[in-house]
């Protein structure tokens, strides 16, 4: 990604620190938690970083197993913290900040685990204090820039080719376990990121019953569903799609309540567009669903905004009160679910534009496929 997107975002941070009278902003990312921030503000794509802005500078902190690495693709001056004498980026970050005398310090503590808090608690003492700067962080990272559309699009390009390539694979008698490693293969061999992909839930038939369900060893039938949501990393940031497979000749009930679904996204993606409240178009799907029989099992939100994370800013549901804003990415996902008997869900992804929106796997059939 261009490096002026980088001095964009820390500008923009350094911005806020003045608005809150913070002396700076401390992003950890520890054993692979919180690397979305890290990667975000820095284009670092290490498990262990530490990435601190002031003022006026902004600093990568390392270990020795990634200070290689943040040299090639950290867009920011990097130190390695057995450089500083320091036993981790955590310590070599916060010994800098303590240096400079820092009375407040803002954090991004949305996937911030209690053992960092307290060491950063407990290093800087009493005298600072600290503010949690997580929200407005994801908020910077809600507008997606042409370099990370470009990034959602290679993704979802990916998404399609595993999946045709899946279809050729798919018979009666493999396991759910089975279509997943295969779509997984699928995936990598295409092109999608290796670290950190997004989870593969595979299920069948009465088991579709579950919105979310990870594959076992269940082996499929002819006459059953097949719910397969998925997603791809791909330069680090996900598409995320449903697809429904039929084995056999779907009866008609199945294929109505299926046109139901995409009846219900169709409405609530012409809905879509700057300045509508996310709850309004939730209730644009639940309304077709309702009309259809359906409503009562539509038990979750219409959708979500997906980036580096799978689930981000902004949520969709009728509990949120939000309004949607250009270059905001997000899914539509209807669905239904009966216990005891199985499910169905359609999902795509979405770009919101000046005037509307566009779908950003069109190109990625949705239809009931047939086997």
């Amino acid at each position: 990604m261009y490096a002026s997107s980088y001095d964009a975002r820390v500008k923009k941070i350094q911005s806020l620190l003045a608005k809150t009278s913070c002396d700076a902003l401390l992003v950890v990312c520890q054993d692979g938690v919180g690397w979305e921030d890290v990667r975000y503000l820095t284009g670092f794509a290490g498990s262990s970083g530490v990435f601190l802005i002031t003022w006026d500078d902004a600093v990568l902190f390392t270990d020795s197993r990634y200070s290689a690495l943040a040299r090639e693709n950290a867009r920011c001056r990097t130190i390695c913290c057995s450089d500083v004498g320091r036993k981790s980026p955590l310590y070599a970050a916060l010994g800098m900040v303590g240096m400079n005398g820092a009375r407040k310090i803002a954090y991004g503590g949305k996937k911030m685990g209690h053992e960092v808090y307290r060491s950063m608690s407990e290093t800087l003492g009493e005298t600072v204090d600290l503010f949690d700067l997580s929200s407005a962080i994801l908020n910077l990272r809600r507008s997606k820039c042409d370099e990370e559309l470009r990034c959602i699009r290679g993704a979802v390009e990916i998404a399609r080719r595993a999946f045709l390539e899946l279809l050729g694979d798919v018979a009666p008698g493999m396991t759910e376990r089975e279509i997943a490693a295969r779509l997984a293969f699928s995936i990598l061999r295409n092109g999608g990121d290796f670290n950190a992909p997004p989870p593969i839930l595979v299920s069948s038939g009465e088991r579709t019953s579950y919105p979310h369900s990870y594959p076992t060893d269940r082996r499929i039938a002819k006459g059953e569903l097949v719910m397969i949501d998925f997603g791809v990393r791909f330069d680090g940031y996900v598409c995320d799609i449903t697809r429904m497979i039929y084995l056999g000749d779907p009866p008609g009930e199945i294929e109505r309540m299926y046109s139901m679904l995409v009846w219900a996204q169709a409405e609530a993606f012409a809905s879509l567009k700057p300045g509508v409240f996310v709850a309004d178009v939730d209730e644009t799907a639940r309304s077709v669903l309702r009309s259809s029989g359906l409503g009562k099992n539509f038990v979750h939100g219409i959708g979500h905004g997906i980036g580096l994370d799978i689930h981000e800013l902004p949520s969709l549901s009728s509990a949120v009160r939000m309004t949607l804003e250009e270059r905001d990415v997000l899914t539509l996902e209807p669905g239904f679910y009966r216990p005891g008997w199985g499910g169905m869900r359609v999902e795509d992804d979405y770009l919101i534009t000046s005037d509307g929106a566009v779908c950003l796997s069109k190109g990625f059939e949705n239809r009931l496929y047939v086997i």
